[in-house]
Order: C-alpha cells, then sequence, then structure tokens
C-alpha cells in the first residue's frame, strides 16, 4: 500500500533585514575562532541575519499570514505546526506555536512545536504533519 503524497501548496518567509558577520557575533554567542571558522569554511556562513527589536513572533506571523490569507478555506487548518532548530526560543511558559495560531485566526486547530532535530526539524514538521492528515478529509491542511 503507497502512502498519498504531502503537497506542499505554498512556502513563504521571512527575514530580518539587517546582516551581521559571523564574526561580530562570537562574543555575544560564545563561538571560539574554530567555531567561527567552520561556520565560514564548513558551512559557507558568513552573515547572519539579526534584528534584535523584532520579537519572534511576529517574524514567524508575518509569514504565516500571507499564507493563510490565501487559503480558500482556512477553517481546514487542522494542525499549525512551529518547527524550530533552536531549543529554547522563548520563556518555557511561552507557547509560541499557539500564540502564531491565534494571531492568524486559527484558534480551532491544534498547535505545538517540534525541534531537536537541529536544521532538519522541519522536514520531520512535514513528516509529523503527513502523518496527521493521512486517512483524514483531503482538504484539511497543516500550516508548518
Amino acid at each position: 500500500m503507497t502512502r498519498p503524497l504531502l503537497t506542499l501548496e505554498r512556502i513563504e518567509s521571512a527575514m530580518p533585514d539587517r546582516t551581521v558577520a559571523v564574526e561580530s557575533m562570537a562574543r555575544p554567542l560564545g563561538l571560539s575562532r574554530a567555531k567561527v571558522a567552520l561556520f565560514r569554511r564548513v558551512h559557507g556562513l558568513h552573515t547572519l541575519r539579526l534584528d534584535e527589536e523584532l520579537p519572534l513572533l511576529d517574524l514567524v506571523v508575518s509569514a504565516a499570514r500571507d499564507i493563510v490569507a490565501g487559503l480558500a478555506e482556512p477553517d481546514r487548518v487542522r494542525y499549525v505546526i512551529h518547527a524550530r532548530a533552536i531549543h529554547q526560543v522563548a520563556p518555557a511558559a511561552t507557547d509560541v506555536a499557539r500564540q502564531v495560531r491565534d494571531q492568524l485566526g486559527l484558534g480551532h486547530a491544534q498547535a505545538f512545536s517540534m525541534t531537536q532535530q537541529n536544521c532538519a526539524t522541519g522536514l520531520g514538521a512535514l513528516e509529523v504533519a503527513a502523518a496527521l492528515l493521512r486517512g483524514g478529509d483531503p482538504r484539511d491542511r497543516a500550516l508548518v
């Protein structure tokens, strides 16, 4: 038996406008010279996007808002999944996924966050979304 394919209907992104060199963030992030060299030479990462005044919630909602606005049936969104590579993005009592869901007017959807898979967390979230939607109404959606 084959599983139905997961289809990505739309992809949006949001990033801070300001860029800074990796070296300038070494001290605040506790990066050794070897780590900075690793980022530059191995990962090809020379700059970071940074806006210390822009709350995470605003950044995530700005990308998601356009997706929800483009949906013919936003009430078919069953899951809002916040996938993140960094483990701690907000105080422990803050539920970022629920706040995103509520700001987008998707209070009917289940909301949760995923982490622990580093840069592969987004792919893991897509797998989870596919599993949750499998067997349901084909009009149902997940916002990842």
